[in-house]
């Protein structure tokens, strides 16, 4: 290999190990901060938890104080007498306890509003997790193909590309024109990171309701990308997640085995209530047939759960609708 040859290749080299170690620094620095941040929340939960004990043995001091030395000074003064409590036999008192509500625990989604509210980031998982199948149904591109990539110095996407992305709104800014129309600029967020979202006053005028923070959307669009700057989209096009209909599939081998079990099917199907179409496939024949309005549903992991084992897991699908082909 001629010299000039090699000083290029070894300069190469320095530069990516020199570019390697930025990176590993860089990460090194967010694990800290999240080491930190970690360490703060729980100092803070463990002074909340040493408040909350305190407060309560100031509490049960004072109801002593309050109740219970009243009560015997009343028993000293008047020798034999009886509260209506103390006319309650031992077992029955507890009827008369307080009795605290038996409080759900918090869905997945809100403990993960949690976590970003203290923590900054998701922890546990993310919000549209539970979205992925009918987001990827229905986008053409992610956050990061809108990214400058280092070595190319270019963006995946090209200039006024059309594409539609899907996420949920964590930011939003209302600007007015000249004309005193709204418009405003989303950061949308999907699984992989973020996207400026401009929402021209036509558009704004026609979506808004939707322009809300932690909302669901899909965004149609045409890519805005400047030199040497991360793409941008313009939007053209919203839809919610919720337009994105889902079918439920379910198979029997054949069709004496559908009429045989249809019965226990439709109690199973009953309690759902919902808008969700039920379309059943007999593998034998290579036929299907979409059940009637009346036995729509809404499907969730509890219904699917139900199903599988009536049926078996491999004999019921969900299948996510494209909501292009809707339009």
């Amino acid at each position: 290999m001629p010299s000039g040859a090699k000083d290029i290749r070894l300069t190469e080299l320095k530069d990516t190990v020199s570019q390697l170690n930025t990176t590993i620094s860089t990460q090194n620095e967010l694990i800290r901060s999240l080491q930190a941040k970690l360490k703060e929340h729980a100092e803070k939960e463990a002074k909340k938890d040493q408040l909350i004990e305190n407060l309560q043995a100031q509490l049960e001091y004072l109801k002593t104080k309050m109740f219970g030395s009243t009560s015997e000074i009343r028993r000293g003064l008047f020798p034999g007498q009886m509260s209506l409590f103390d006319l309650v036999p031992e077992e029955e008192k507890q009827a008369y306890g307080i009795r605290y509500p038996d409080v759900e625990e918090f869905g997945k989604e809100v403990k993960l509003g949690f976590e970003k509210e203290v923590l900054g980031i998701y922890l546990s998982g993310h919000p549209l997790e539970e979205y992925e199948a009918r987001w990827k149904k229905n986008i053409t591109a992610v956050t990061t193909d809108f990214l400058v990539d280092e070595e190319t110095g270019a963006a995946k996407l090209t200039d006024n590309q059309s594409v539609t992305v899907g996420g949920m709104i964590t930011g939003k800014t209302v600007k007015y024109t000249r004309n005193n129309q709204t418009m405003a600029f989303l950061t949308l967020e999907d699984l992989f990171g973020t996207v400026e979202v401009i929402v021209f006053p036509r558009d704004y005028e026609r979506y808004h309701a939707l322009l809300n923070d932690d909302e669901k959307i899909f965004v149609r669009g045409h890519v805005s990308i400047e030199e040497d700057k991360d793409g941008k989209l313009i939007c053209e096009r919203i839809h919610s997640f919720a337009e994105a209909k889902q079918e439920l599939w379910l198979q029997f081998e054949t069709k004496e085995d559908f009429e045989g079990r249809s019965q226990e099917l439709y109690d199973r199907l009953r309690d759902s209530d919902g808008t969700d179409p039920v379309v059943i496939y007999i593998s034998s024949l290579k036929a299907m047939k979409r059940l009637g309005a009346n036995h729509t549903i809404r499907i969730d992991r509890e219904l699917i759960n139900s199903l599988a084992s009536f049926l078996g897991k491999n004999n019921v699908k969900v299948v996510e609708k494209s909501i292009e082909k809707r339009s």
